[in-house]
C-alpha cells in the first residue's frame, strides 16, 4: 500500500458524501416527524454545534504515528478506531438495508457483506489517492441525480403543503435533542487529513454549508411535494425520485439508487482507511503489513454483530463517541505543545 497524499478539497467531498448518504439514505432509523419549519433551524443548530467541535482540528498538526508515541495518545488511537469499525459495521447494514429497500430481489446479507469487503480491502490497499479521485467522479453524479430529482417534481410543488406551526420554538429544541448526529465522516476525515500538505488549512466551514444547504433543499422539496407524509418518510428522497415525473421513463429511479449506493460504499471505505491509518499507530512494528487485513475483519464481525440492523441508541452512542474522539484528537497535539 503506498502512502499518498490527497488535496484538502478531495478529502472534503468524500466527507460532504458520506454524510449526505447518512443524511438521506437512512432505512434502518426512523424519521425524525417534525415539519420543515422545525427541521431546517434544528439541522442548523446542529451544524454550529459540529462546527465548534471541529474548530480546534485548526491547530491540530500531528499524525497519527507521533500521537501513537504518547501512551495516552496510543488510547485515544484505539478509541478512534473502535467508533469507526462500529460505525463501519453499522454503514455496512445500512448499505443492505438500502439495496434491499430499492432493488426488486434482496439478496442475502452474507453474500452482499463478503463482496463488499473485498472492496473495501482493494480500496485501502489502493491508497487514499485512490477513492478521493472516485470522490470526484461520484460527486458529479450525485449532484446530477439530486438535480433530476429537483427537477422530475417541480410540477408537483404546492405551496400550501408547507406545514406552519405557531410556536415551533420548543419543537426545534425538541427535534435537536432527538436528532443530533456528529457524523463518524467527520472523525475519520480528522483522521486522513494528515495525507493532505496543509491539515490545519481544511475549510470545515464550507463543507458544513454545503451539508446543510443539501438537507434544506430536500426537507423543502419533499414537504412541497408530499406534505405531512413526508416526516413519516423513512426514504423520503427516494420517494421524490419514485413519484418524480421523469422516474416514470425507464425506471430511472433505479439509477438514483445505484448513485446513492457508491456514495455509501464510499462512505465505508473512507472509514475504512483511517481506521487503517489509526491501527499503524497502534500495533507493534512487525503487524503494520496486517493492518488492511484486521481493519476488514473489524468491519466485518461488528457488521455480523449489528445484523439485521442496528437500533437507535446505537446511533446516539456512535455520535458520542466520533464527538469524543474529534476532540481527544485535537486535544493533544496542544498538551504535547506544553510539554514542550
Amino acid at each position: 500500500m503506498k502512502d499518498d497524499t490527497i488535496g484538502g478539497g478531495q478529502l472534503l467531498v468524500c466527507v460532504y458524501l458520506t454524510m449526505t448518504a447518512e443524511m438521506l439514505i437512512r432505512p434502518y432509523r426512523d424519521p425524525i416527524q417534525f415539519p420543515a419549519q422545525v427541521l431546517i433551524p434544528a439541522a442548523g443548530i446542529n451544524l454550529l454545534l459540529v462546527a465548534l467541535l471541529l474548530r480546534p482540528q485548526k491547530r491540530s498538526v500531528l499524525c497519527c504515528a507521533q500521537r501513537a508515541q504518547n501512551p495516552v495518545g496510543k488510547i485515544i488511537l484505539f478509541f478512534a478506531a473502535a467508533v469507526l469499525s462500529v460505525s463501519g459495521g453499522a454503514a455496512l447494514n445500512d448499505a443492505d438495508g438500502f439495496l434491499g429497500f430499492t432493488g426488486e430481489e434482496r439478496i442475502s446479507f452474507f453474500l452482499f457483506l463478503p463482496l463488499v469487503l473485498l472492496l473495501v480491502f482493494y480500496a485501502v490497499r489502493l491508497g487514499a489517492e485512490g477513492f478521493a479521485r472516485v470522490g470526484g467522479v461520484v460527486l458529479i453524479l450525485i449532484l446530477l441525480s439530486f438535480g433530476l430529482v429537483v427537477l422530475s417534481n417541480l410540477r408537483d410543488l404546492r405551496l400550501q403543503n408547507l406545514q406552519i406551526l405557531p410556536h415551533p420554538e420548543t419543537k426545534v429544541l425538541q427535534a435537536l435533542g432527538t436528532g443530533f448526529y456528529f457524523s463518524p465522516a467527520l472523525l475519520a476525515g480528522t483522521v486522513l487529513s494528515e495525507k493532505t500538505q496543509y491539515p490545519t488549512k481544511l475549510r470545515w466551514s464550507r463543507l458544513l454549508i454545503g451539508v446543510f444547504a443539501t438537507y434544506f433543499l430536500f426537507t423543502v422539496i419533499g414537504e412541497l411535494t408530499l406534505g405531512s407524509f413526508a416526516s413519516v418518510q423513512r426514504q423520503p428522497v427516494y420517494t421524490l425520485a419514485r413519484i418524480g415525473g421523469l422516474s416514470v421513463f425507464r425506471r430511472l429511479d433505479s439509477l438514483h439508487s445505484s448513485i446513492w449506493l457508491m456514495a455509501l460504499l464510499l462512505g465505508i471505505v473512507m472509514e475504512a482507511a483511517a481506521t487503517e491509518l489509526l491501527l499503524r499507530g497502534i500495533m507493534p512494528k512487525g503487524g503494520k503489513r496486517y493492518t488492511v487485513l484486521v481493519t476488514v475483519l473489524l468491519f466485518g464481525s461488528t457488521a455480523v454483530l449489528l445484523h439485521p440492523f442496528p437500533t437507535a441508541t446505537l446511533f446516539r452512542w456512535i455520535t458520542v463517541g466520533a464527538a469524543g474522539g474529534t476532540l481527544l484528537l485535537a486535544i493533544i497535539p496542544q498538551r504535547r505543545r506544553r510539554e514542550h
